[in-house]
């Protein structure tokens, strides 16, 4: 029995439906997981830089707080400040 072309054609569409809706379902798996992992990657971005913000701050402040208290601590012994200091420069110096 010959088969026409109007078969031929039905025949190859019904093998390839198949594998294109099966590459359709893991193109959209693909899709699906991939955004979630720019999620998850947007997520914890977002976190690391609230962190590095908050150590940042932290950090300004604790350094105001140390200069201040150096600086009270040049005006309450301005001999000490100033003899530490010659003797720091005296030491870098020889180094």
């Amino acid at each position: 029995m010959a088969t026409t072309k109007a078969q031929t054609t039905t025949q190859t569409h019904a093998k390839t439906q198949p594998k294109t809706s099966r590459a359709a379902n893991v193109r959209d798996a693909v899709k699906e997981t991939a955004d979630r992992a720019y999620e998850s990657v947007e997520t914890a971005m977002t976190e690391a830089r609230k962190t590095a913000t908050h150590a940042a701050e932290t950090a300004q402040d604790t350094l105001h707080t140390a200069g201040d208290d150096l600086a009270d601590a040049v005006r309450r012994n301005p001999k000490t400040a100033i003899l530490g200091a010659v003797g720091v420069g005296v030491l870098l110096g020889l180094a």
